[in-house]
């Protein structure tokens, strides 16, 4: 990890806890977290009840989050606040929504 990088890493998250917990925060922490292309194939809405709803826009995508969740949830928290999300569901555009 180049300096940039690492500075990043270890002020980003303060940054954030300082803004108060909007779309924008939840969207920009999961782009940060997944990167664009996922990013892209995603949407999310954080709920009241600490669930990311992450919407997929098709099933492709949908085993590589769900393959992803493990990590992308502990990553998450830094930049979120630890106790804001407490679990990932996904859904594909097509069907409702299911836990994971």
């Amino acid at each position: 990890m180049d300096p940039a990088s690492r500075l990043l890493s270890n002020v980003l998250p303060t940054l954030l806890a300082r803004a108060p917990l909007t779309s924008d925060k939840v969207e920009f922490a999961w782009r940060t977290v997944v990167g664009s292309a996922m990013a892209r194939a995603t949407r999310v809405r954080l709920l009241e009840s600490g669930t990311l709803l992450v919407r997929v826009h098709d099933p492709n995508w949908r085993r590589e989050v769900e393959g992803a969740c493990a990590i992308i949830l502990p990553r998450l928290k830094p930049l979120l606040g630890p106790e804001t999300v407490h679990r990932i569901t996904l859904a594909t555009e097509q069907d409702q929504h299911v836990g994971t």
